[in-house]
């Protein structure tokens, strides 16, 4: 092949016997690190219109030890890297009609989200011009003519980078199949088949895909209504790995007749068994008992319940006054509860820290004043709680959410 080569060369361009005597002194051992690429040698598209030049380089790369594809212009470079997808181009600057400027615009175009290395070759001297070279997507550029060290190394050296780019890219692809699959699983596992829905209406809007907040809703045997309103720190997937656990325990433990009290301690002591120290668990609470209407309700380090009159005024408030599950061993754990009689369409509204810490533009939050405000309102006027989503948009106007919202509003009965 390299006799051929050669042969042509000479009969394209006589009096070069110094170059051609180069190309055959070049180390004919084939670099290694055309030989990374698991599926073959890598490709490298050698684009000039001058033959001499051209064939030159195409012996240079090729006895490198990369498969080489050749064009004598932008247009027929074009049409081989769609139909080669080389791993490489070797491009000149000024070619008739399409020049390297403009070939390197489409050929970058075309390779999108895969990294292909386009290194100029060229005699141009002027700055601008080598800047032109990198403006258009070029990544480097040789002086001609070219020197078969340096030429050599600069292959070598984006070709590592390009399989390293390659090797990122496919990693961050599985990366994202995996958490699409994760988030597909644990949408699933939180379908809780046994949330009880009578007498409550719920605001709920994650931030991301999956949620750090979590709601749940259970009759145990005798009647006695059970709810959890809880967020862990954080939002997305990684606040969302402890729900599957805690929504099974609390299924399974009601419906074996256990109280909520003991439910929340024996979710505080897995909790700060399995968890990271920094993913805990803010929780609020609500143990109705329909025969006696007495509702109990634990807040430990959610945002102040709030309990409504049926007429929209203020009955009762329960602040936090417990620490958040996963943070205190079981040792140390103390459960803090207001019982409270409720009359027969009173309202208890338990809500995670998203909606009250929602900013507006002047960096103000919407708070707990704004919020009783709105529930009054809500109440008095027989509304949808979805308003406070509308009046929420309306507060903040063009500032992004930063945290997961979530609402619930309990009647009793």
């Amino acid at each position: 092949m390299l006799i051929q080569r050669i042969n042509v060369v000479s009969i394209i361009i006589l009096g070069t016997i110094s170059c051609l005597a180069l190309a055959t002194q070049v180390n004919c051992h084939k670099n290694l690190d055309a030989f990374s690429n698991s599926k073959g040698p890598k490709t490298v598209l050698v684009v000039d219109d001058d033959d001499e030049v051209r064939v030159y380089t195409e012996i240079l790369v090729e006895d490198f030890g990369y498969r080489v594809l050749a064009a004598q212009n932008g247009e027929e470079a074009v049409g081989m890297f769609q139909k080669e997808q080389p791993d490489m181009v070797l491009m000149d600057v000024i070619m008739p009609g399409m020049n390297g400027y403009e070939t390197t615009r489409r050929i970058k175009e075309l390779s999108k989200d895969r990294f292909t290395p386009v290194l100029f070759l060229t005699k141009v001297p002027d700055e601008d011009d080598l800047a032109k070279c990198l403006d258009c997507g070029g990544d480097d550029f040789l002086s001609k003519p070219v020197n078969k060290v340096i030429l050599k190394s600069r292959l070598s050296s984006w070709g590592r980078h390009a399989s390293d780019r390659a090797e990122l890219r496919a990693t961050r692809l599985h990366l994202q199949s995996e958490r699409s699959r994760m988030i597909q699983i644990m949408k699933k596992v939180r379908l809780n088949k046994e949330f009880q829905k009578s007498h409550l209406r719920l605001v709920y809007t994650p931030l991301e895909e999956t949620s750090g907040d979590l709601v749940l809703s259970k009759d145990a045997p005798g009647g006695i209504r059970n709810i959890i309103v809880g967020d862990f720190t954080g939002h997305g997937l990684t606040a969302s790995v402890g729900a599957p656990h805690i929504q099974d325990t609390f299924n399974k433990m009601i419906n074996k007749g256990y109280n909520l009290e003991e439910v929340i301690r024996s979710i505080n002591k897995w909790h700060k068994q399995r968890m990271p120290a920094d993913l805990f668990f803010a929780m609020s609470a609500i143990e109705y008992n329909p025969k006696t209407q007495v509702a109990k309700i634990i807040n430990h380090g959610l945002p102040t319940a709030l309990v409504f009159k049926a007429d929209g005024t203020l009955k009762e408030s329960v602040t936090s006054d417990g620490m958040s599950l996963g943070i205190l061993p079981d040792e140390l754990f103390d459960i803090a509860s207001s019982s409270i009689a409720l009359n027969k369409g009173e309202r208890v509204f338990l809500f995670t820290d998203g909606i009250t810490e929602t900013i507006n533009q002047q960096q103000q939050m919407y708070g707990e004043a704004r919020l009783q405000e709105k529930i009054t309102e809500i109440i008095t006027g027989n509304l949808s709680i979805d308003i406070l989503l509308e009046t929420l948009d309306v507060f903040r106007k063009d500032q992004s959410l930063q945290d997961d919202i979530t609402v619930l509003e309990f009647t009793a009965f």
